[in-house]
């Protein structure tokens, strides 16, 4: 509902001036978030992936 409320307010700002586009609107700021959160942990989890497969191939060359 709150969401819903948000979209609704957010249309009626943008027919009001649709010439400017803000970039501090609801629906930018969430896209903008998602799509930082999605690059960080596929980076994160893509680092943590080589660093187990160096750490298990160390292991292996010890043994």
């Amino acid at each position: 509902m709150g969401l819903e409320l948000a979209g609704v307010e957010y249309r009626l700002q943008e027919t009001k001036d649709d010439a400017s586009l803000s970039f501090l609107s609801p629906r930018f700021v969430l896209l903008s978030v998602s799509y930082i959160n999605f690059i960080v942990f596929t980076i994160f989890f893509d680092i943590l992936k080589v660093l187990w497969v160096y750490k298990l191939n160390l292991i292996q060359t010890l043994l």
